[in-house]
């Protein structure tokens, strides 16, 4: 656990800390300098986890939001908690007799909570292979999530629809109503009009199965604010919606105060999330003293700059340069704010290990993701 690091009021006097790197301080300073920005619009903090030491910083406490890199914060919560192969089930059971096609009995549906499951071809299919085309009982559903999904008010008109929403993510009723319809329309009907009272034990039909890497891995590649919004309703979940499971992992893990940060959802479309440069750098340093967790998000979670395969939202950023490569990163972007950020993992020429943020507010996203761009540049050409 990361101790000793403590949440700084912001202080409306953009203050640069001082570097352990002077000549690094100089090249960024000269470059910020010759590209206009104005130190109140940005956020730097750059940490070397191989010296142990921060390399420079600049407004490393100002809070703004941070758009997308929190689904950072979200991923890293879930995976450290529960695994990168922790497991989502959904099952379907029967309990009951079969007879002549028909099931004199009731139907379960046991679901994690899974926001890759999309349809329920797989559950038709499942009763059609086992010869069930009636269901003489009740269709009962075991939802670790049984409230919808949540749509905060300062998300823009249509940052989500809501069409485009999991199944298992819009409430109780709704699963219930369109599991029933799309058995209906199958052919296969479920009434209990005159239900037989079910006996013997529950029997297993089918099982739909995802490791929680598989949501991570879209949601932080390619930046997907469904699939993040959903993870963040998955873990509050599991801690009766208490809305703290973020603000819990900050505290028990990071072994920060977060006195002055604010965290609306967990994909990043409020303009009301407020968290510094510093705090990504601490969350990123959390994750190298779990091996496994860095290994998975420098090699495979992580866009990384220059690679066709998983370029994700870095795809055109840095495709030449001593950056090409060598940044595996989250980007941010919130237009309507002027909000661009970008928090990850590089290398310096000397084969340093660095971690960095950087976030600019008031800027143009072209202008914000160029200034970042160029910051990286300056970090990998780095040599002692």
């Amino acid at each position: 656990m990361l101790i000793g690091m403590r949440w700084y009021k912001h202080t409306p006097v953009p203050t640069t800390y001082p570097s352990t790197d002077y000549e690094l301080a100089e090249q960024v300073e000269r470059y910020i300098q010759q590209c206009g920005i104005t130190t109140e619009h940005i956020g730097i903090s750059v940490y070397d986890a191989t010296a142990h030491d921060y390399l420079y910083t600049q407004n490393p406490d100002m809070y703004m939001p941070p758009a997308s890199c929190i689904k950072l914060l979200t991923g890293i919560t879930a995976l450290s908690r529960f695994g990168i192969h922790h497991e989502l089930l959904t099952s379907l059971s029967y309990q009951g007799q079969i007879e002549n096609h028909i099931l004199y009995g009731d139907l379960c549906l046991k679901a994690d909570a899974d926001p890759l499951i999309r349809d329920w071809e797989w559950v038709i299919q499942a009763l059609q292979d086992n010869g069930i085309e009636e269901v003489c009982g009740h269709l009962k559903l075991q939802l670790q999530s049984p409230r919808p999904l949540e749509m905060h008010d300062s998300w823009g008109r249509y940052d989500m629809r809501k069409e485009s929403v999991p199944i298992l993510f819009r409430g109780e009723k709704e699963v219930r109503q369109s599991l029933l319809y799309a058995l209906k329309q199958a052919g296969i009907r479920v009434y209990s009009t005159t239900p037989v009272k079910a006996v013997g034990n529950w029997q297993h039909i089918t099982l739909q199965q995802h490791e929680l890497q598989e949501i991570c891995t879209p949601m932080l590649l390619y930046s997907d604010n469904v699939l993040a919004q959903c993870l963040w309703t998955w873990l509050n979940a599991r801690q009766n919606y208490c809305g703290e499971v973020l603000n819990d992992f900050i505290q028990k893990e990071l072994g920060l105060i977060p006195i002055h940060t604010k965290i609306i959802d967990g994909c990043g479309l409020s303009p009301d999330n407020q968290l510094s440069a510093r705090f990504f750098t601490t969350l990123m340093r959390y994750t190298i003293t779990k091996p496994e967790l860095a290994t998975y998000l420098q090699e495979e979670a992580l866009p990384l700059a220059g690679d066709p395969e998983r370029s994700g939202t870095l795809h055109w950023r840095m495709n030449k340069g001593s950056a090409l490569g060598k940044v595996a990163a989250k980007t941010g972007t919130l237009n309507r704010k002027g909000v661009t950020s970008l928090t990850g993992y590089t290398e310096t020429a000397n084969g340093h290990l660095i971690i960095f943020s950087i976030m600019n507010q008031g800027l143009n996203a072209e202008t914000g993701r160029n200034f970042q761009d160029n910051i990286c540049e300056i970090l990998t050409s780095k040599m002692e």
